[in-house]
């Protein structure tokens, strides 16, 4: 499922597999930053370089594994500004 905020954290289970998290922001964001926590709060990925299109990467190992995501906007030029997450699952 599409995860659309300006800043936010979703919790979510997926599937046994591997995925690659991306994000972007409008034309006012110029960094985001992303975190993904299990479900013992111990980050299993992230990306806080600030790119405008960050990117995580990261295997399941079970069926039905928790995860927590949380996304923010490190800077924005004009407000409001919104930013789009996306999970796929690699084949």
């Amino acid at each position: 499922p599409q995860i659309t905020h300006s800043l936010g954290r979703r919790a979510f289970n997926w599937d046994r597999a591997s995925y690659v998290v991306a994000a972007a922001g409008d034309v006012h964001v110029a960094g985001i930053t992303l975190r993904l926590y299990n479900r013992s709060n111990v980050v299993v990925a992230a990306d806080t370089s600030g790119s405008r299109t960050p990117r995580i990467s990261v295997t399941v190992p079970d069926y039905g594994t928790f995860y927590r995501l949380e996304m923010a906007i490190t800077a924005c030029s004009e407000y409001p500004c919104y930013i789009a997450v996306m999970p796929y699952r690699r084949q």
